[in-house]
């Protein structure tokens, strides 16, 4: 299947799996942190660990943002020089 893909349609494939598996990061983060506020005795510190969860989730959507923003650039050249 992917043999017969065309040098166009590569870029969109990684966009589509890179995009699927950061979704999957996401959702494992947000589990565990539930699972963390769940099992929470008061012992270890809920604020410290939900920094660390949203400051990942910031990163990875500021990744996603820019690639995004690069890949309509770069569609928007192709679209001029046709």
């Amino acid at each position: 299947m992917l043999s017969n893909l065309t040098p166009a349609q590569e870029p969109a494939l990684w966009g589509a799996l890179v995009t699927a598996l950061l979704g999957v990061v996401v959702v494992f983060l947000a589990v565990t942190f539930l699972g963390e506020e769940v099992n929470w005795n008061g012992s270890n510190n809920i604020v410290a660990v939900g920094i660390a969860v949203g400051l990942v989730l910031f990163a990875l959507g500021f990744i996603l943002r820019q690639g995004f923003e690069a890949y309509a650039g770069r569609r928007k050249n192709e679209s001029d020089v046709e």
